[in-house]
């Protein structure tokens, strides 16, 4: 549960390369049959980008023995905590994110002077178990998404996005990053549908580390960072919260 930092990172990784020769196409400029081969060429370029993020971003490891067994449940003791005033903040090399047991929207919890940049799915999506989480993907950027949880023995499943929105903050430094997340949003998005992915936090005293699997077991060594950590803190402005990646640390 709860993994979009290490997948955007990852997205980032596999799908700019693709994503960037996308973008300096001349499309629609071009006139006739000359414009629908450019057009066509693109759409392949993109799609290539989707499936090489998916298969990057999802190679399974081997399967481990015992791998839904063992686990704490940070979510319980956020709602033993009390989950309106309480959150998940996940840290680690890759920045930071922030998750919110709750039914209520997106929206609800950004900034005023956030601006939408972008949207997929809808609020109105029917989820069971929702939760909300807002990941920084660089100082200028921030993706919110919404999303299914549950319980499986003593993991968290999550479904596919239901909802996500993209917010640009005005004013924010910028990034080189910046000019492709628009549409890294996009194949990142499109990368994960259909994908559930299982987390089983194995617990440090007051704090988890996530462990990323298949719901066969299988393990999903791209979306494990060692260094990410999970904690429980009190609900605090998300401009408080969220810090981007460190780049410069990437491999």
């Amino acid at each position: 549960m709860k993994l979009l930092p290490l997948l955007a990172a990852a997205t980032c990784l596999v799908a700019a390369p693709a994503v960037a020769a996308a973008q300096g196409k001349p499309g629609a400029e071009a006139p006739g049959e000359a414009a629908d081969a450019d057009d066509a060429e693109v759409l392949e370029m993109l799609r290539s980008a989707v499936a090489d993020a998916r298969d990057e971003m999802y190679a399974p490891g081997p399967r481990v023995a015992g791998w839904d067994r063992g686990g704490g449940d940070p979510d319980s003791r956020v709602r033993s905590a009390g989950a309106d005033d309480h959150y998940l903040l996940q840290t680690g090399r890759e920045g930071s994110s922030v998750v919110m047991l709750t039914r209520r929207p997106i929206a609800s919890f950004a900034p005023a002077h956030w601006r939408v940049a972008d949207s997929y799915g809808s609020a109105e999506a029917p989820i069971d178990n929702p939760f909300v989480q807002f990941v920084a993907l660089t100082p200028r950027y921030m993706l919110g998404s919404r999303a299914n949880t549950r319980r499986v023995a003593t993991a968290d499943c999550s479904d596919p996005v239901a909802h996500a929105i993209l917010y640009e903050v005005p004013d924010a430094p910028d990034s080189p990053e910046d000019e492709d997340i628009p549409f890294m949003f996009r194949i990142f998005l499109l990368a994960s549908e259909d994908q559930i992915v299982c987390t089983r936090y194995e617990e440090e005293g007051e704090v988890w580390r996530p462990r990323a699997f298949l719901p066969d077991g299988r393990s999903l060594p791209q979306l494990d960072e060692p260094t990410e950590r999970v904690r429980v803190v009190p609900a605090a402005p998300l401009e408080t919260l969220l810090h981007p990646p460190r780049r410069g640390t990437q491999a």
